[in-house]
């Protein structure tokens, strides 16, 4: 609540996609949020019209945020990789994690 009322109030507010990463955990870890609500609260924040994401178009970290909403076990980092990635035009991911197909891209394992 104290966070909203913050960014109610201020100006134009910049937000890096690590902060993001950051916020996402520590909801999760520490105050045992759960998963869909989190994303659902990034979707919210990343969406305010006086908040900037620093690091990536705005419509890509939407994406991943829907993206992590579709898959329900994927890692919003994961999200963000995947839709990253395709916004590079990327035909595939290089990983060694085999769950990344689930994103609908290409896996090829160094």
């Amino acid at each position: 609540m104290r966070a909203r009322t913050f960014m109610d109030a201020a100006g134009d507010l910049g937000v890096s996609v690590l902060v993001l990463l950051e916020t996402g955990h520590v909801l999760r870890a520490n105050y045992g949020v759960r998963r869909q609500r989190v994303v659902d609260a990034l979707l919210e924040l990343v969406t305010l019209s006086n908040v900037a994401v620093i690091g990536l178009p705005k419509d890509v970290v939407v994406q991943a945020l829907a993206r992590a909403r579709e898959i329900d076990s994927a890692p919003f980092a994961d999200s963000l990789i995947a839709a990253t990635a395709e916004e590079a035009g990327a035909g595939s991911i290089a990983t060694f994690d085999r769950q990344m197909r689930r994103h609908g891209l290409p896996v090829v394992e160094p």
